[in-house]
Formats: C-alpha cells, structure tokens, sequence
C-alpha cells in the first residue's frame, strides 16, 4: 500500500452519536486510529469500485461532477 508522506489534508463529517461508535468500535478491532480506519475504509471502496464510471484517470482519481439544476429545484431558496 502507498502512503503519502505528508499528511496535512484534513476530513470533517458530521454523523451521530451511533455511527461514530460504531466506527470507533470498529477501528478498534483492527488496531487503527479512526482516521486511518475511514482512510483504509474508503481507499478499499475505491479499490472494488474503481470500473464505476465515475472514477477516470490513470491513478483513479475522482472525476469531478457537475450539476446543473433542474426544473423542479430552479428558484427554491437555498438554505431553507
């Protein structure tokens, strides 16, 4: 497995008290740190599902997505 050397990009979710249990909890029982478990977990759903066309590139980097509004949300208000 690759790493990357230099470590300084950062991840924040907001989950509930339930999930990041079970997240600690499982990070646990393999011995990682919860970070490295999500990192771990989330390169290892690239690997299974890297055909998916929404991965492209060489390195399987994640092809950026645009999304254009649609009839039925054009002109809702934002932050409601």
């Amino acid at each position: 497995m690759r790493t990357e050397q230099n470590r300084t990009a950062r991840l924040e979710a907001r989950i509930t008290h339930r999930s990041l249990a079970v997240v600690r909890r499982a990070a646990e029982i393999q011995g990682r740190s919860v970070s490295d478990f999500v990192v771990s977990a989330a390169q290892e759903d690239h690997r299974r599902n890297r055909s998916h066309p929404a991965f492209a590139g060489s390195a399987g980097e994640i092809r950026s997505a645009t999304v254009e509004p649609t009839s039925s949300n054009r002109g809702s208000s934002e932050g409601s």
